[in-house]
């Protein structure tokens, strides 16, 4: 009888056992898994990418070994994985920098081969030990992602995060701040900023996204906005929505098409009167002035197709210099839109002012928490497809407490259909004393 699991070579490094296709990748003499896959191609794909992954390992820093401090391998893997198939995207090569900052300053010096188990344990408690349980677990997993690559890549002669337990992170309930609260801050903020914290409270989109808007996503008569892509906070470039339900159809309120066509008005009529004052400017000083030059580098920048595109152009600055002097350059494909930082600046000083503790994103949890709170379960897969999560037992788990001690509103239509006069029996007898007369 033959043996269908019976590992079959079908091709260069690539075996066949039962259904499945099983890839090898060799470098260097040496024989690396690349998994298991259902098809020849998938298997030979993921053969190339993994040979990619390590001759890009051994270019960058060819000599590894248990000796090698932590500081220096952590900075290896974060080189090797930029020069993958996979790399970081820009806003997480961010963040697990930041992680490397911190874990260096605890174990950037200890030697690979001084891991294990019992030294894991021991380090735990002194990695970010007043941060919040969540930021300790997240600089964790960056550490443990770290020995597990030493390890696959044979740097580590053992797994030294097998039995590594993370430290446990309470489910925290989303909060937010009452509607009027958070409008409170909206009303404190200047023009343009308040125009996309009222979007940010009524639509539940995201900052990115509010930032990266066109005039042409909005469906004025369709009472929609399509969301299809966002600014990136790292590199201020325009990014795709990391899921398939990012990309989606927002509805709005007929009020807040009426606050977006008056704001329109508003940005037409101030860009053109900089434009009318620039050319007086000229017109008064002459040419050779400073103040007609800075007239004439305003109406170069007033010139750009990116003033009536974008729901939030800003001027771009191609150099300029710091407050320590250095000359800095625009990078290469930024949006030409409010940067987040102004956003962000503008919303913490509205913040101080009226006293409302809460963060930018809180806008978003004001507008979840208000729709699921008079629309009830009913709106759960509405509010879903608005947030642009994949699911919405996500958005029920992250909102879930709105919906409690909502029994006896919810449960009112019960009671209408119970008073409802019917042939099939007669209410007042059941609510007479005794029963049936």
């Amino acid at each position: 009888m033959k043996n269908r699991f019976k590992r079959t070579k079908v091709a260069p490094g690539i075996y066949r056992r039962g259904d499945t296709y099983e890839a090898f990748a060799n470098v260097n003499g040496k024989t690396y898994s690349a998994g298991s896959h259902p098809t020849i191609k998938r298997a030979k794909d993921e053969q190339a990418t993994r040979k990619a992954e390590l001759l890009s390992a051994l270019q960058i820093k060819p000599k590894l070994s248990d000796k090698t401090p932590f500081r220096a391998y952590a900075e290896h893997w974060v080189k090797t994985r930029m020069a993958g198939a996979k790399p970081f995207k820009p806003s997480m090569e961010r963040t697990v920098r930041s992680h490397l900052t911190t874990l260096n300053a605890v174990i950037g010096d200890v030697k690979l081969r001084d891991f294990s188990p019992e030294k894991l344990r021991q380090i735990e408690p002194s990695i970010a030990p007043g941060k919040s349980p969540k930021y300790r677990k997240n600089l964790l997993q960056t550490m443990v992602s770290i020995l597990e690559d030493a390890f696959k890549f044979g740097t580590l002669k053992r797994d030294v995060t097998t039995f590594f337990d993370y430290p446990e992170v309470p489910k925290a309930k989303v909060s937010a701040p009452p509607f009027d609260q958070a409008m409170r801050i909206v009303g404190a903020m200047r023009f343009p900023f308040n125009i996309a914290a009222v979007l940010a409270a009524m639509t539940g989109m995201r900052q990115g996204e509010i930032l990266a808007l066109e005039w042409t996503d909005v469906e004025w008569d369709a009472l929609e906005i399509t969301v299809s892509k966002a600014r990136d906070q790292a590199t201020g470039r325009s990014i795709t929505p990391k899921t398939d339900a990012g990309i989606r159809s927002v509805t709005i309120t007929p009020l807040v098409v009426a606050i977006l066509r008056a704001y329109q008005i508003q940005q037409r009529e101030r860009i053109t009167g900089a434009r009318v004052r620039a050319e007086a400017m000229i017109a008064r000083y002459g040419s050779s002035t400073h103040r007609a030059a800075k007239a004439r580098r305003i109406l170069t920048s007033l010139e750009g197709e990116h003033w009536d595109r974008y729901l939030f152009p800003a001027r771009i600055v191609q150099k300029w210099t710091s407050a320590d002097g250095s000359t800095k350059t625009r990078r290469e494909g930024r949006l030409p839109v409010l940067e987040a930082r102004n956003l962000v600046r503008e919303f913490h000083a509205a913040r101080e002012a009226t006293g409302v503790r809460m963060r930018w994103h809180s806008f978003r949890h004001v507008f979840a928490s208000n729709v699921l709170a008079s629309g009830g379960p009913g709106a759960l897969n509405q509010l879903a497809r608005q947030l642009g999560h994949v699911d919405a037992s996500f958005t029920l788990k992250q909102y879930s407490h709105v919906l409690e001690g909502r029994a006896q509103q919810l449960l009112q239509p019960m009671d209408a259909l119970l008073s409802t006069p019917s042939d099939a029996f007669d209410l007042a007898q059941l609510l007479a004393p005794g029963g049936k007369k």
